[in-house]
């Protein structure tokens, strides 16, 4: 009796429109892999240089099987992608269209991430396992992983990198027709050095002390050189713009100095960063606010200054530690050590990041023992401070409570 009069009635017009939300889903989920494939086959690319035409005609620009290129245009065309004339069968992208569709949009392509939902469902059977059993599912499992965030990642370094960086070397942005040199310490398999290129600086060079595989590479082996980064090392040419993000951390730090040292003989012009203390990563052995790098600069007759980090600040496209460390040191040896500090701010952005990297150490310290004996008694206290004063409010609040209903 009682179960009949508390199930609330169905809502009819509000299942309705539940259900129209889920096919929806669906429809859009359907609609996300089929725009996955066509970023990947470089579909999108090849019709925004095209104007109207027949599967064939898009099939042979992208050089692909027409069948396949035909049955894609029809979801394109069902989901509202893309457009046909019915007379002609002719299709085509609209403009709009392909300001967030191609990979000319740069930042703005939003197709990059049509294929994080495949990426997902390639482990849903992982996933299901853990929901049963616990665990996780590790990076092995993820097999485009990395690729599609290398290419997340290089969307917005090219953004940076012409919107931000260029500009602020003076004359740099002026010169870039004639020809520039970049160099990039610490390149990995090379996504800045691939902007520079795609911005149209014709000469780059990457230096990493990680042999990097030639298919591995964004850029040709001809622009990678191995290079140990704790040695002193030193090139036989000097580079218009000089650039080492998010290296630093990864070096001794009795090694610092030969990096500034490096980098400050290279060129006039030094875009840096580096992780500050507590920001996660994997090899973060010399976490150091920018003051520690800073007067190392100025060791070497550069001054520092961190514009960029602030016109940079709430541009979502960038990563968030790139807009947290970024600064340019340049050769300066009157005014080098005169310049403001630069203060060690931690971006909101990375807020999550660095709380959950806290956590995680300190329970691994609990954990093994090998805690500082103050936070074991501090953690204890807080322990019982939040049992005591959490029995105690309760309390107040009863008493409070009663004070109310007898007034």
């Amino acid at each position: 009796m009682s179960d009949s009069v508390n199930k609330p009635e169905l809502d009819s017009a509000k299942a309705e429109a539940f259900a129209e939300r889920l096919l929806r889903a669906l429809n859009d989920g359907a609609l996300c892999l089929m725009m996955s494939v066509g970023h990947r086959v470089g579909l999108f690319d090849a019709m925004r240089e095209l104007p109207p035409a027949t599967s064939d005609e898009i099939a042979r620009r992208a050089g692909l099987n027409e069948r396949y290129v035909r049955e894609w245009l029809g979801a394109m065309v069902t989901g509202r992608i893309v457009g046909v004339d019915p007379e002609s069968k002719r299709y085509f992208l609209p403009p709009e269209h392909a300001g967030v569709l191609t990979r000319v949009a740069g930042a703005d392509n939003l197709a990059v991430f049509t294929q994080y939902i495949s990426l997902l469902g390639s482990v849903e059977d992982e996933i299901v396992d853990c929901f049963k059993h616990g665990g996780g599912v590790p990076y092995a499992k993820f097999p485009r992983f990395h690729a599609v965030m290398a290419e997340d990642s290089g969307q917005s370094v090219l953004s940076s990198l012409e919107s931000h960086i260029v500009p602020l070397v003076p004359g740099l942005a002026d010169r870039l027709a004639t020809g520039i040199q970049m160099l990039d310490v610490g390149c990995g398999r090379g996504f800045w050095l691939k902007a520079a290129l795609d911005l149209g600086i014709p000469t780059v060079l990457g230096l990493d002390g990680v042999a990097i595989p030639k298919d591995r590479l964004l850029i040709s082996e001809k622009c990678f050189r191995l290079q140990n980064l704790t040695e002193s090392w030193c090139l036989s040419k000097r580079f218009d713009l000089v650039i080492c993000v998010e290296v630093g951390e990864h070096l001794p730090g009795d090694h610092a100095e030969k990096l500034i040292r490096g980098l400050t003989a290279s060129g006039d012009k030094v875009v840096f960063s580096a992780a500050i203390p507590d920001q996660p990563g994997q090899g973060h052995i010399n976490c150091q606010w920018p003051e520690f790098w800073q007067a190392l600069f100025n060791l070497n007759g550069f001054v520092c200054d961190d514009a960029i980090r602030w016109r940079i600040w709430t541009d979502e496209r960038i990563e968030p530690w790139y807009r947290q460390n970024l600064f340019i040191a340049s050769r300066n040896p009157a005014l080098a050590g005169h310049e403001n500090r630069i203060r060690g701010v931690v971006h909101p952005a990375m807020l999550g990041y660095i709380a959950a990297r806290q956590k995680s150490i300190a329970l691994a310290e609990l954990q093994n023992g090998t805690m500082d004996l103050r936070m074991y008694l501090k953690t204890c206290l807080k322990a019982v401070g939040r049992r005591v004063f959490g029995i105690r409010s309760a309390r107040s609040d009863r008493t409070a409570s009663q004070h109310k209903n007898i007034l």
